[in-house]
């Protein structure tokens, strides 16, 4: 009786080893599906890299230009300066003008 249950045994044992070896091979050929997948994200992601790298350096291009240009608040204030700078000069142009033009009448009166 012994015998028998050792060749049962050995039967289911042998049976177990072949689904075990089939599952095996299923997950072999799954794994080499996404295996092929993720050098296709690799790839992809390597392109990614090259790109964030250009947007990088773009950046810091405009990030240097930015520190250069004017805000309009610095626009304004310069433009406030120069007009009270105009104003002044203005002025000054009229009474040189006033007093030339009043030294000129006093010379033509009196002499």
């Amino acid at each position: 009786m012994q015998n028998v249950e050792g060749s049962v045994q050995d039967g289911d044992l042998r049976a177990d080893v072949r689904e075990l070896s089939r599952h095996m091979s299923i997950l072999d050929h799954r794994l080499d599906g996404v295996d092929h997948r993720l050098d296709g994200v690799d790839r992809r992601l390597d392109g990614v890299d090259h790109r964030l790298g250009a947007v990088e350096q773009r950046l810091a291009g405009v990030e240097a230009t930015l520190a250069l240009v004017a805000t309009r608040a610095d626009l304004h204030a310069a433009m406030a300066g120069m007009h009270q700078a105009l104003n002044a000069q203005t002025w000054k142009i009229v009474g040189f003008g006033a007093a030339l033009l009043g030294g000129a009448f006093a010379l033509a009166r009196y002499l």
